[in-house]
């Protein structure tokens, strides 16, 4: 039962990938739910689904600048052709 849960749980992780409040916070929030289902009570340790979710937190915090960096070169080229093309 605890794995169906957990695996449901984790399913809906990249569904909240984009919510501000971040992935690790709804993981910590699945993690408590499922603690308390089924052992009644709280783990204050980092669970499997609030790991999971710092992991998703940084891989979309590494995309989100990879994006950026490649937004600014593209400009960095543009500018520099409209440059060349004015000599």
């Amino acid at each position: 039962m605890r794995l169906h849960i957990l695996a449901a749980a984790v399913a809906t992780l990249g569904l909240v990938a984009c919510q501000d409040d971040g992935v690790e916070q709804f993981g910590e929030d699945v993690d408590n739910t499922v603690e308390e289902t089924v052992d009644g009570q709280r783990d204050l340790r980092d669970g499997p689904a609030e790991n999971l979710g710092e992991g998703l937190d940084r891989a979309g915090d590494d995309l989100e600048q990879g994006a950026r960096d490649t937004g600014n070169a593209i400009e960095r080229e543009i500018d520099q052709a409209r440059e060349d093309a004015k000599d």
